[in-house]
């Protein structure tokens, strides 16, 4: 685990690592390297990195933890916009695939679980 001091650092020697990867056009295991550099966001809360990260797993392909920490960086009113955003893209030519159908199954989710609870508390009532 990365001391809270120590993570100015780890994320300089990460950043500089990975900029040398791209230089030589090395990019195996840099999902290991965003995903410590997303870990040292969260716990910084630095929602502008977070969102940047977490949107660099899921900007190909949809991954559900990934849409999840994405999704949780943006107040409410934003997030529709976002969501918005995110499915064009994914609707585009270039990025077609079952990534648009995972995230509406990931909204619709949300929703049923919301219908799921309100019914049960009006039959309580």
């Amino acid at each position: 685990m990365i001391n809270k001091k120590m993570y100015e650092k780890a994320k300089k020697l990460i950043n500089d690592f990975l900029k040398n990867k791209k230089k030589i056009k090395d990019y195996n295991s840099n999902n290991l390297w965003n995903e410590l550099l997303l870990d040292i966001a969260q716990k910084e809360n630095d929602f502008s990195a977070i969102q940047k990260l977490s949107y660099s797993f899921i900007k190909e392909n949809f991954n559900k933890k990934y849409y999840e920490i994405y999704k949780a960086s943006f107040e409410p009113a934003k997030w529709l916009e976002k969501r918005e955003k995110l499915f064009q893209h994914y609707c585009s030519e270039q990025y077609f695939n079952d990534s648009a159908g995972n995230l509406l199954k990931a909204a619709m989710s949300l929703i049923k679980k919301f219908r799921i609870t309100y019914d049960k508390r009006s039959l309580m009532l």
